[in-house]
């Protein structure tokens, strides 16, 4: 049943495991069928919990490349900023060089 989860669906299968395990599918259940069906259980939530730490890693990997992304392309545009605002006083210095020369 988790082979075929998506990531994303992983919240509602766990919901949907818990539910299965109900009295009524267990009441007439031996003990060690009852055993065997919460280590199934068990195992796939251990995949459930795997897969959803997978996906998790993988977003954050995600999530860590577009901030550096996003912060570069700020500090691309802070430079350019100051780059325009070191032109303009430089040609309003130069302006005023001319003033008190004379």
């Amino acid at each position: 049943m988790a082979k075929r989860v998506k990531n994303q669906q992983a919240p509602s299968l766990v919901k949907e495991v818990f539910t299965d395990l109900d009295s009524q599918r267990i009441a007439g259940a031996s003990a060690s069928e009852t055993a065997e069906y919460v280590a199934q259980m068990t195992s796939e939530l251990v995949m459930i919990a795997k897969s959803s730490a997978d996906y998790i890693a993988t977003m954050t990997c995600e999530l860590s490349t577009l901030a550096k992304s996003a912060q570069l392309e700020r500090l691309t545009l802070l430079l350019e900023l100051v780059q325009q605002e070191a032109q303009s006083v430089f040609h309003r210095e130069r302006g005023h060089e001319g003033v008190f020369a004379g």
